[in-house]
């Protein structure tokens, strides 16, 4: 591919993936992003704040995305879930970019059972967008809602939806509205090691995305995942290691165009 078409290529699917991105972790990258079902997750505060419900003990977890080894390109979180009256609170901080183009993701999301099997959760979402000295900045604040059941035996089902009334951002000339999401996905336990993922996701800015992930335990503190995604196409593999309260998490991802990247992830319970 041309240099050329290839940076802008690289440029504008970067920017809308993370414009948009439905998703934050370790976990869920090794799984080709499938995240709404994934309970007993502290990333769930950001990929879907009803499974919040499932987290009984204060989290503090950490993650670094090395996006096709491009500095510019970094994207970091941290975020923080403790329990909270019936459910589990999550502060949720992102920032991808460097100093001329950068975003930041501030979240603050919150859930708890409704009933034995339904979990609800909701988030409000604070967003900047820093484009150099003669763009400025601008913000907006929008909100997410989740919901999970695990009624039927050995599965889990979810649904979540982003930004749903399309708020704009503030500041912005163009009135550009920031993007949303719809996902759905199942959880299928076929044994006590072996997790199968699959997840829909539906946004404005993309075509409809297929998500696909397994998850399996070969010793009761080392996971692997796999996963794969439709658009754009990626394949992805990561382990996680637990060393009592610590976890340590690792993912690579393959992009058919772009080539590889990686997320290292650091989960510590207390």
């Amino acid at each position: 591919m041309n240099s050329k078409i290839k940076w802008l290529f690289l440029f504008y699917t970067t920017y809308i993936s993370v414009y948009s991105q439905s998703y934050v972790g370790p976990t869920s990258f090794g799984l080709g992003g499938a995240s709404v079902t994934y309970t007993n997750d502290v990333w769930s505060a950001r990929n879907n704040p009803a499974n919040l419900a499932f987290i009984k003990h204060k989290e503090l977890a950490m993650s670094i995305e090395n996006r096709f080894f491009i500095k510019e390109l970094s994207y970091n979180h941290i975020t923080v879930v403790m329990p909270l009256y019936k459910g589990s609170i999550g502060i949720t901080n992102s920032l991808y970019g460097y100093t001329l183009f950068n975003q930041n993701h501030l979240s603050v999301a919150y859930g708890l059972k409704l009933l034995d099997h339904v979990s609800f959760g909701v988030s409000l979402n604070y967003l900047t967008l820093n484009m150099a000295d003669i763009y400025g900045r601008a913000h907006s604040i929008t909100g997410s809602i989740g919901l999970t059941t695990t009624y039927f035996d050995n599965m889990i089902i979810a649904i979540s939806t982003f930004n749903p009334w399309r708020s704009t951002y503030f500041n912005n000339p163009s009135s550009e509205k920031t993007p949303n999401y719809y996902k759905i996905g199942v959880q299928y336990f076929y044994s006590p090691h072996l997790k199968l993922i699959g997840e829909v996701e539906n946004t404005n800015t993309q075509l409809i995305n297929f998500r696909s992930g397994v998850a399996f335990s070969m010793l009761s503190n080392l996971t692997f995942r796999i996963g794969m995604a439709t658009h754009p196409i990626i394949g992805t593999f990561g382990f996680s290691y637990q060393y009592k309260k610590l976890s340590i998490d690792f993912t690579v991802a393959y992009h058919v165009v772009l080539k590889a990247s990686s997320q290292f992830g650091v989960t510590y319970a207390f």
